[in-house]
């Protein structure tokens, strides 16, 4: 066998495994990128159920509930709102609290305006059992707007904007995608002519 044959068959089956390998990369790649939006999306449907919740809560402790009593925390900090009806709401926001830091990392700027959320309700329900119902201050209510807000600001800015950010950058990858040479033909025919040329 003549060393241009060679080289022509190496060539060919280079040019094989080279698509191969690029192929199998893009499947990899593909393969993260779906296990990642989807792990995204369990954030953000953790973390706007958690919103609703606090937002259900919050309504409920300004208009409906009949009782709130304002009670001192054993480590001796500031008295908290302790709200003895509606078992069930509770259930679901602390439910709705586990879930969502379980799926969002403590590293997170989410994890922060969660806490923050949590502090404005505690002051809210807190203000309720002192003035009465109907008669919590405005600003205290403002107050928990605004971390209502800051939260989901936050939640919008790191899990959708992100995501689109994301996407149109897969997008422009997507455009520029790596030129595969050209393989070269392993026919016996197509073979036989590249010998007889580099011979």
């Amino acid at each position: 066998m003549s060393f241009g044959l060679l080289i022509g068959t190496f060539g060919a089956l280079a040019g094989v495994a080279l698509g191969s390998w690029l192929g199998a990369r893009a499947q990899r790649g593909l393969l993260v990128e779906t296990r990642r939006q989807a792990m995204r999306q369990m954030q953000l449907e953790a973390c706007i159920a958690f919103l609703e919740c606090h937002r259900k809560v919050t309504n409920f402790v300004l208009m409906e509930a009949q009782k709130v009593a304002l009670v001192t925390r054993e480590d001796g900090q500031q008295a908290q709102g302790r709200i003895e009806d509606q078992t069930l709401l509770f259930e679901e926001v602390s439910a709705a609290e586990a879930r969502l830091r379980t799926v969002i990392s403590k590293h997170s700027p989410i994890r922060p305006a969660a806490d923050a959320l949590d502090k404005a309700f505690e002051n809210l329900a807190a203000a309720r059992a002192m003035y009465g119902k109907g008669r919590v201050p405005d600003e205290i209510v403002t107050a928990t707007r605004v971390a209502e807000e800051e939260f989901s600001q936050t939640v919008y800015e790191h899990l959708v904007a992100n995501q689109i950010n994301d996407n149109a950058a897969l997008r422009a990858r997507t455009r520029r995608t790596p030129t595969v040479p050209q393989k070269r033909s392993s026919t016996p025919e197509a073979i036989q002519e590249i010998a007889s040329r580099e011979t």
